[in-house]
């Protein structure tokens, strides 16, 4: 198949002062290289080792009770760890599974704010157990489980799923991410080398640029928001990363483990007892730290101009406030959201031809609790971008004042009740709930359909006049230099 005619030898790359590409000599002399060089062929390193070798003596399951609103199982463990398990028949022979702890990169987010920013990207590198990275997945080849760390600014995590068979296999990964994590400063390295690469690219892409514009005007200068840049990487300390970690992951007793799927729960009963109720741990909650993770507020504008070859104007617009974080605002802020998906695609896009979509997105955090935002962003031809601010603008102002149209209103929320009797049949939707419920204190899902069919059009309109009204509003525009 590969022979020494007809070949073609491709070398692209940027235009760019000092950079020096080889000649077609030095392209032939590297073919001819390599041909005369012995090259073995790769074997595969295969390995039978199991993940754990001496399994743990198993622990107690100290309190069982039954969640009869919900359909669940909540099984306390002697550590302290809470373990919730809902049994459906929605997916044949899948497992889903979350478990959350209080805390997160809070306790190191202000006087480390690079290393704590990248803990996500760097806590699995090593592998786990006896494993490297590589090693694990091979060892996990032919198998259907998952389950991996992560770390929020304010919880510390585990995601997973798995087949029926291939439990043992989730929790046992649990386990090792609780007990052994593994370094590995070969991968660490490789990983800065990548990532260098990907840090330097990015400064040329307009879009990253038009990304930190809108950071800024939301946050301000808070160092915990803005982007890791190719300086930041010599800051980056591994063995520090990995010691954070293991102080965010030291009492397993603090998490609520949620498990919903195909599950059996005599059958799983003696594989949780071994691989979480085994685990050191206290009944006692994580600590989160209030960091300052505050908007800017007030009225800011911001238009710059960035070389592209492809010349547009993107635009943001992001409106904020407080607002109580409460059932009924999130499902006011969603149904406002959607309703302006319609509007804008209707008075944006359709009437005016000015862009493909305009993208809305309105939330309701927990932390800073109550912190409300929506952005709205769209491409547009620069020549027409004020004419759609204006429309973007006077849409906004006349739910407020008016209320939203009465078509738009019902289609969203007949959409809504329409999920949520499709999301009764997903097992991630169930995991969510619970998660909630039983870690946040949140019951998301009992009052839902009645809390959502009592509300009116006045709602909407009476909840998007108390959030803009509180007059904070950021507007980025990225237009071409000419």
């Amino acid at each position: 198949l590969i022979g020494d005619k007809n070949i073609v030898i491709s070398v692209s790359g940027p235009e760019k002062e000092g950079l020096l590409y080889p000649t077609e000599e030095e392209l032939i002399e590297v073919i001819n290289r390599v041909k005369g060089e012995e090259i073995e062929a790769y074997v595969e390193e295969v390995s039978n080792e199991p993940l754990i070798a001496e399994p743990p003596t198993p622990g107690r399951i100290t309190r069982i009770t039954r969640d009869e609103k919900l359909g669940a199982t909540v099984w306390t463990l002697q550590n302290g760890m809470k373990v919730i398990l809902k049994s459906t028949d929605f997916k044949d022979d899948q497992i889903v599974m979350t478990g959350t702890s209080a805390g997160g990169y809070s306790h190191f987010a202000v006087q480390d704010p690079i290393n704590s920013r990248m803990m996500n990207n760097v806590i699995t590198l090593g592998g786990v157990g006896n494993f490297s990275a590589t090693h694990l997945r091979k060892a996990l080849a032919g198998k259907t489980a998952s389950a991996r760390p992560s770390v929020t600014l304010t919880t510390q995590d585990f995601n997973g799923s798995s087949s029926i068979k291939d439990f043992e296999t989730m929790l046992q990964l649990v386990y090792l991410y609780f007990t052994a994590p593994r370094s590995d400063d070969d991968a660490f390295q490789s990983f800065l080398q990548r990532i260098e690469t990907q840090l330097k690219n990015q400064e040329a892409d307009p879009m990253v640029a038009f990304s930190d514009a809108v950071t800024k005007s939301i946050y301000g200068e808070n160092p915990l928001t803005k982007r890791v840049k190719v300086e930041d990487l010599a800051k980056i300390d591994y063995k520090r990363i990995m010691e954070m970690y293991k102080e965010l992951f030291r009492n397993p007793g603090s998490f609520v483990f949620t498990f919903v799927g195909n599950i059996d729960e005599a059958k799983v009963k003696p594989v949780i007892e071994q691989y979480l109720a085994s685990l050191p741990g206290k009944a006692e909650k994580g600590e989160f730290v209030p960091v300052p993770m505050d908007f800017v507020k007030g009225k800011t504008d911001n238009k710059f101009q960035r070389e592209m070859q492809n010349p547009k104007a993107s635009v943001f617009i992001g409106a904020s406030g407080k607002l109580e974080r409460n059932q009924k605002n999130i499902l006011l802020m969603s149904i406002f959201d959607q309703i302006l998906d319609i509007v804008y695609t209707e008075k944006i896009r359709e009437d005016e031809g000015g862009t493909y979509g305009v993208y809305t997105q309105g939330g309701i955090s927990r932390y800073p609790k109550g912190q409300s935002t929506l952005q709205i962003i769209y491409d547009t031809d620069p020549a027409r971008m004020e004419n759609l601010n204006a429309i973007i603008h006077r849409e906004l102002k006349s739910i407020a004042e008016n209320g939203p149209r009465t078509e738009d209103f019902n289609k969203v929320k007949e959409y809504m009740v329409k999920q949520h009797n499709e999301n009764l049949k997903e097992n991630r939707y169930w995991m969510n709930v619970l998660d909630a419920n039983y870690f946040y204190g949140e019951d998301n899902h009992s009052n839902y359909l009645n809390l959502l069919n009592a509300i009116t059009a006045d709602d909407v309109k009476n909840f998007v006049k108390e959030f803009l009204s509180q007059g904070n509003e950021a507007v980025v525009v990225m237009l071409p230099k000419e």
